[in-house]
């Protein structure tokens, strides 16, 4: 296992999956030091975000959100 690899696995970050408004579900890390509670802040079920590629955007809300992590 490479340096690298074991330092990112070792690095203890938060896994949340996300699921939107549109049925499009992401899977992303956070900061290790965050709580359950600042992830639910940023990811507040309605706020919405842009997953839109490029020039075309695509505003989704927030339906659901799932610390793995």
């Amino acid at each position: 296992m490479g340096l690298y690899v074991k330092r990112f696995k070792e690095s203890g970050l938060r896994e949340v999956r996300v699921e939107y408004s549109d049925g499009s579900k992401l899977e992303t890390n956070m900061a290790a030091n965050l709580s359950d509670q600042d992830i639910h802040d940023y990811f507040k079920i309605g706020k919405v975000f842009n997953l839109g590629h490029g020039e075309k955007d695509k505003m989704v809300k927030v339906k659901s959100v799932k610390i793995l992590k």
